[in-house]
């Protein structure tokens, strides 16, 4: 007998400083390179093993990274997520989804790894600078 839905429960660990967007714009807390590297890291294996699943977040942004006491990332937001394939697009009116959209997503286009890995690039570079855009600054 597999799982049956209505015993099907999530229990999540606590993740005290929040998401990676309240980190770097509501507190304070100053990451060094170490710790952006290792959040850099944690979301690079997730994003691998989702795309490994046949997955597609669909949603990669800093309110999509938790983070744990230990400067440890795992990706949460997972209710856009899409199987490969998928024919639905996944842009919306969401201010935060369109700043963080692939231009395929912007006219669109159904959700691919593309799209993913361009969040993901985004977030990098958000790591890098704490700017909310992708920009040509680099790391400091």
């Amino acid at each position: 007998m597999g799982p049956v839905a209505e015993y099907i429960f999530l229990v999540l660990e606590p993740f005290k400083l929040g998401s990676l967007h309240y980190i770097l714009y509501k507190t304070q807390l100053t990451l060094n390179l170490s710790e952006r590297v290792g959040i850099f890291v944690d979301v690079a294996e997730g994003m691998i093993f989702l795309h490994n699943k046949k997955l597609l977040h669909c949603f990669l942004n800093s309110y999509s990274v938790l983070i744990s006491e230990k400067y440890r990332a795992k990706i949460g937001n997972l209710e856009h997520a899409q199987e490969y394939g998928s024919q639905r697009s996944t842009v919306n009116s969401n201010e935060v989804q369109l700043r963080w959209s692939a231009p395929e997503q912007l006219l669109a286009e159904p959700a691919n790894t593309a799209a993913d890995v361009y969040r993901f690039v985004a977030l990098d570079s958000l790591l890098c600078t704490r700017a909310e855009s992708i920009n040509a600054s680099g790391c400091e």
